[in-house]
């Protein structure tokens, strides 16, 4: 087997922020632009006790281009009507995603009997579009006491197209369609109880209702999932900190989900790469957009992921000026 492929790409972005006064705001719009070229081929011969049976040459070509627009947004009002601690917090996302491509593939099939060379040409455009918005309230009582409240909701719409060609046109059994539709909506509540500088106790609960529908078609076979079927879940919240001079003890309810987790076996390696990034403050340097998140839970299925939560605690942890 062999093959070659050529990439070219192009990518602007840019941010702007404030992060000073009684409004913060952070406003990052993205674009990105790819293209890919690609050659291949293979060759095998099968036999059976020895005597020949047949021998294969594929060829394949390939012309992909990826289009990308995403934009993500929020704005923190502090101190609100003079009250320090007191913020609200909103916050906006959406991306836009396009692609074309166009492949052929050659077949050279030689057997004992017969030669028979054959030609199938793919041609598949596709876009996903999605849009993310929250509010997150933050109320003190007090030195001590934090109360938080979060309503988020993510729509998210995917739809791709594979036609594929032979000789007599189009071929319907080897053409495929998939389209998706999906809504996320989450709602949680929180207190903090804090008993020192750098110790606090963080208890609540989350409520998370999902609605995937996917359609497929495939060699034929029409299929249609979720379709109005809502799943709700609650996740109870615990996080823990106490420090006492260079000593630290932290608790946070990273696996403390109540919905069962099925972890495909060649997966694995890349959960724990991401529970590792969900433990990382770094999640807060540069949080993934909705997109990205929607496509990971695609991937993972009925995997929970809790970065955003993580980061959505170091924000709040941030914006009252302690608590790292």
């Amino acid at each position: 087997d062999s093959g070659k492929s050529y990439a070219s790409g192009l990518n602007a972005d840019v941010e702007f922020q404030k992060e000073n006064g009684k409004v913060w705001f952070h406003i990052r719009p993205d674009f990105r632009y790819g293209r890919t070229n690609s050659f291949g081929s293979r060759t095998s011969e099968t036999l059976r006790d020895g005597a020949f049976v047949n021998h294969s040459d594929n060829t394949s070509q390939s012309l992909s281009t990826n289009k990308t627009a995403s934009f993500s947004s929020d704005v923190t009002f502090r101190e609100l009507w003079g009250k320090k601690r007191r913020t609200i917090r909103l916050l906006l996302e959406a991306d836009y995603e396009d692609n074309t491509g166009e492949s052929t593939e050659y077949t050279f099939l030689t057997t004992s009997a017969e030669e028979d060379r054959s030609t199938m040409t793919y041609k598949s455009n596709g876009f996903t579009n999605g849009v993310t918005g929250a509010f997150r309230y933050t109320e003190p009582f007090g030195d001590k006491w934090t109360l938080s409240a979060n309503a988020s909701l993510t729509w998210y719409r995917k739809n791709q197209i594979r036609d594929a060609f032979d000789a007599t046109g189009l071929n319907d059994y080897y053409s495929s369609v998939s389209r998706s539709n999906y809504l996320e909506q989450e709602y949680d509540f929180t207190v903090q109880y804090k008993f020192a500088k750098s110790s606090w106790i963080t208890l609540g609960g989350q409520f998370t209702g999902i609605l995937n529908e996917t359609f497929s078609k495939t060699y034929g076979i029409q299929d249609l999932t979720g379709k109005d079927e809502w799943n709700w879940f609650f996740t109870p919240t615990l996080r823990f900190q106490h420090s006492k001079g260079k000593n630290r003890i932290s608790l946070a309810d990273v696996d403390a989900k109540t919905r069962k987790i099925a972890i495909p076996a060649d997966k694995e390696k890349e959960i724990k790469v991401v529970k590792m990034i969900a433990g990382a403050k770094r999640v807060t340097m540069k949080r993934m957009t909705m997109r990205q998140w929607v496509e990971l839970y695609d991937m993972f299925r009925n995997i929970d992921f809790d970065e955003d939560m993580v980061a959505e605690e170091l924000q709040h942890q941030h914006l009252q000026g302690g608590n790292p």
